[in-house]
């Protein structure tokens, strides 16, 4: 009985072709996966279920989008002799009763009213925060200050994170006083690339966000703020901001700071209250 003929080894070309194949398989299920939970990724946003106290002079105020959705704010008037108006659009996580001693600090430190709102599906506000219905609620936000009487020319756009993304936005459709960008990111894609170099991020996402791509179009002076110590938006980026920036502007670098650590620096309570001045 003859013996059977010892099996083939298989060319190391073959082997490599194979393990590429599979590494490449493996990787794009990867990207779409990725790409599935996009919104998810950029938008951290917590529910009404997730709530915390009111300021004592702070309003609530509910008004539509041009999308159609409900966008709850808080509105602290002015002092009485104040015509000074900040506009606070706040970062990705959480919901704007989180930040009621932000907002408590902004009309103590300036003399201002603050309007604060939510971005759909954040808080209180109806629908889901993709990139343009994220701008539809800003631009209602924004007319809302109109229909209370306030011009274009009294309000301060202040930006924080993914808030300096929409503040930059509505700052080239309206000749406001002023637009700060604190620990902004240049746009969606590079702040993600940042965080995931071995993604395309360019190439895959749909939230883009370009706030440099922006500036040259906004007429207002300018405020930039970035810590050289943030990790989720490298400090390149709010350099890049204020380079695109027209002048008047101004650049503030905060040594040692992490992401959106900007209120114990008195430099920039002090630039607000210039762009009020």
């Amino acid at each position: 009985m003859s013996s059977l003929p010892p099996p083939r080894k298989r060319p190391l070309w073959v082997k490599v072709a194979r393990l590429l194949g599979f590494a490449t398989g493996a990787y794009l299920v990867v990207v779409v996966v990725m790409k599935c939970f996009e919104t998810t990724l950029i938008h951290m946003p917590q529910g009404a279920d997730s709530w915390s106290k009111k300021p004592d002079r702070a309003e609530d105020v509910t008004f539509r989008s041009a999308d159609g959705q409900n966008i709850h704010a808080w509105w602290l008037p002015p002092p009485a002799s104040s015509r000074r108006v900040l506009m606070y659009c706040h970062g990705n996580g959480g919901n704007l009763s989180h930040r009621g001693r932000i907002i408590e600090e902004f009309q103590a430190k300036l003399g201002c009213g603050v309007l604060i709102y939510d971005y759909p599906g954040y808080g209180k506000s109806t629908g889901q925060p993709i990139e343009a219905a994220c701008h539809a609620s800003t631009d209602a936000a924004f007319a809302w200050l109109l229909t209370q009487g306030f011009s274009p020319g009294e309000v301060v756009l202040f930006g924080e994170s993914m808030g300096g993304g929409v503040a930059s936005e509505l700052a080239t459709k309206h000749a406001v006083r002023g637009l700060v960008m604190c620990y902004t990111y240049t746009s969606i894609p590079d702040a993600a690339a940042h965080r995931y170099p071995w993604l395309p991020c360019h190439a895959m996402m749909s939230a883009q966000f370009e706030s440099v791509k922006k500036l040259p179009r906004v007429s207002c002076p300018v405020v930039v703020m970035h810590g050289t110590a943030d990790r989720t938006i490298p400090y390149w980026q709010g350099e890049a901001l204020y380079a695109a920036a027209n002048e008047p502007k101004q650049f503030i670098g905060l040594d040692g700071a992490p992401h959106c650590e900007w209120r114990h620096d008195e430099r920039c309570w002090q630039a607000v209250r210039g762009l009020f001045r």
